[in-house]
């Protein structure tokens, strides 16, 4: 059966597309066949698949303009069981089009996708940062949505507002739609911040904070110049082996337990209170960034992307879990310079 992924944040920025792309090729090197579909009209899909400069067949946009198939937009890459849609040219014409569309026929992405269900194991929807009527056009297509959450002091404030919006378009139009989890990015262990970050969103979000951590590396970085995901031109890079790790994390999941609706609806109502009563004086939102705050012992530890020895970058508040992995561990403290 096809499952229909969101990856979609109302934040730019926070690797979205790096993190689809790259899901993408972590399926298919798992056997699955995969479809890319762009429905961020900014969005930059086509170079980071070697397809930069190629016209598409026909481009999102058109597919809802013209009421065609999806199956007329889709473009073969160069890597084996990955297939991509594009948005459209960039053009503003056709992002308004998308904009329209989405407003007026929420479910016509949903609608278009039902024409390709069985053709594809796994279609991935790189949603647009906003939380607009493209996004409830494109979560009201999925199963499941992943939010990137970049590991900086603001990204994840906003996700009150994203799950009240999941909530309408549960009501509205995919009363199934379940998350797939918070998948922190651009993590960089050097820094309190990035500790402060993760450890808030595992206070507020619990179970539904993914193990796997993605962190800042030039690897993912150069991937659209590359014209490759990270895991073909990188793949044992930090950056490739965390979103391999990803995938597999995905995967089990999706063989494993129910759906964690409830801690997420817990979660969230954790958050929606501590904002409210910050809103209204009752009580302060305080973050300690103390010594004393940073336990020996993180929550970072325990995650296979950012496992490392014992070691001060700041001081002794900082210091994870020394984990023997051969010659097989990598060091999240230490700059990805790697190019092959």
């Amino acid at each position: 059966m096809t499952q229909v992924i969101a990856i979609t944040s109302q934040k730019g920025g926070v690797g979205k597309t790096t993190t689809a792309v790259n899901l993408a090729a972590a399926f298919a090197r798992e056997g699955q066949r995969v479809l890319l579909i762009e429905v961020d009209p900014q969005g930059a899909i086509l170079p980071s698949v070697g397809l930069d400069g190629q016209e598409p067949p026909l481009s999102l946009a058109r597919v809802f303009e013209e009421d065609q198939d999806l199956g007329g937009a889709i473009m073969q890459t160069p890597f084996e069981g990955i297939d991509v849609i594009a948005a459209g040219r960039n053009a503003v014409g056709e992002e308004l089009q998308l904009d329209r569309v989405a407003a007026a026929h929420p479910m016509m992405l949903r609608e278009k996708i039902d024409g390709l269900i069985g053709r594809y194991d796994t279609i991935l929807l790189d949603g647009p940062p906003t939380l607009g009527a493209l996004t409830h056009l494109t979560l009201a297509a999925a199963d499941l949505f992943l939010i990137p959450v970049q590991a900086e002091e603001y990204a994840y404030r906003t996700l009150d507002h994203f799950f009240a919006a999941v909530d309408r378009i549960r009501h509205d139009y995919n009363p199934e739609l379940q998350c797939a989890g918070l998948l922190v990015t651009m993590v960089d262990l050097r820094t309190r911040m990035s500790v402060r970050v993760i450890n808030q969103l595992h206070e507020n979000f619990g179970d539904l904070l993914l193990m796997t951590m993605i962190p800042r590396t030039v690897s993912l970085q150069d991937m659209p110049v590359r014209g490759k995901p990270t895991l073909v031109h990188a793949a044992s890079s930090r950056g490739g082996r965390a979103y391999a790790e990803l995938a597999q994390e995905l995967l089990s999941a999706d063989e494993a337990a129910d759906p964690v609706q409830e801690v997420e609806d817990q979660a969230t109502e954790r958050l929606r209170e501590a904002t409210l009563a910050a809103r209204s004086g009752e009580a302060a939102v305080h973050v300690d960034t103390s010594p004393d705050a940073f336990p020996t012992e993180t929550l970072i530890s325990a995650f296979p992307s950012t496992q490392a020895p014992r070691r001060d970058p700041l001081d002794d508040s900082l210091r994870l879990d020394t984990l023997d992995h051969g010659d097989d561990f990598f060091d999240p403290w230490s700059e990805d310079l790697s190019i092959n």
